[in-house]
């Protein structure tokens, strides 16, 4: 797995976090680990491996979306999603620039196993992880992916997406013209169940209501009320 230098002296070092893998120097494993460091004077979280080693690839990807704009939030969510990818690598001894398609199976595998591990198969426990969070973890990684192709690295992606027709969705995106109705989406994502929203009570609507003498305010809420709107909705 291709590693950075060691923490130069310009990055300043203020916590680490491991979760997981246990070092076992026989057969080979090194730990992945988050770890936060001050960089000019900005608190941002890295990958390391159990010599305080950048993961020079996840490193790079990091500073791009940096470079994007992207929040610090967002940097430390999609550090933390490739950890758990970092992770199963190490575990399974396959070098990112070389996973197929069926290797992103058994990682989708170990992400639902909840005891993070290749050669237990649990028969009853549930998954730690819902299907939500765990295409949360894939779009990062295809992010990562599609990062790295971009700049012209050399690899087998093994992320795999498939056109599917538009023609029908509400939503058209710009340049739809020249797609000739299809657009592409990610192969692998798991079925989310559908999530039921409960609307409040009677008694609860009135006492957030009268918690506003404004009739105007009061209107706009009974407007989204009866008609199932949301902010968006009314305000755009």
């Amino acid at each position: 797995m291709e590693r950075a230098k060691s923490l130069p002296q310009r990055y300043s070092l203020l916590s680490q976090q491991s979760d997981r893998v246990d070092h076992d120097s026989e057969k080979g494993v090194h730990m992945v680990r988050t770890v936060w460091a001050l960089i000019q004077g900005t608190r941002r979280l890295y990958l390391v491996d159990d010599t305080c080693t950048f993961l020079e690839p996840v490193k790079r990807y990091l500073e791009a979306l940096d470079i994007q704009g992207k929040s610090p939030n967002t940097l430390e969510s999609y550090c933390r999603h490739l950890k758990h990818y970092f992770t199963f690598l190490e575990e399974a001894r396959l070098d990112w620039r070389a996973v197929t398609p069926d290797d992103l199976l058994r990682f989708v595998e170990w992400l639902r196993n909840p005891h993070r591990q290749l050669q237990v198969h649990p028969l009853h426990l549930t998954s730690r992880l819902s299907e939500r969070s765990v295409n949360t973890i894939l779009a990062a990684v295809a992010s990562f992916y599609r990062y790295h192709v971009q700049r012209g690295q050399v690899l087998a992606n093994p992320i795999l997406y498939e056109e599917v027709s538009n023609r029908f969705s509400r939503f058209k995106p710009f340049l739809v013209h020249t797609s000739r109705g299809k657009m592409t989406r990610r192969g692998l994502k798991l079925k989310e169940p559908q999530r039921r929203i409960r609307p409040i009570s009677d008694e609860a609507f009135a006492h957030f209501q009268d918690a506003t003498s404004n009739l105007q305010f009061q209107c706009i809420l009974l407007l989204m009320r009866d008609g199932g709107l949301r902010v968006g909705d009314y305000v755009g």
